[in-house]
């Protein structure tokens, strides 16, 4: 097990794994910004559902 991973470390130089790090992260963030708008309406979904469950008084008109 110990040389596999020291046959893939070898496959790659530090400045080579840098920029493979550097570009899965910008890759991440480029889908993250492409999303925004569905996190942002799942957090507004996920706090009027919260607010609608913890509104005071909806437990009687629910008995």
């Amino acid at each position: 097990m110990d040389s596999q991973t020291d046959d893939f470390s070898d496959d790659f130089s530090p400045e080579q794994s840098i920029r493979l790090i550097q570009s899965m992260i910008d890759r991440t963030r480029q889908n993250v910004f492409e999303n925004s708008r569905y996190f942002l309406l799942w957090g507004w979904c996920s706090f009027a559902a919260s607010i609608g469950q913890f509104r005071p008084g909806i437990h009687r008109h629910l008995v």
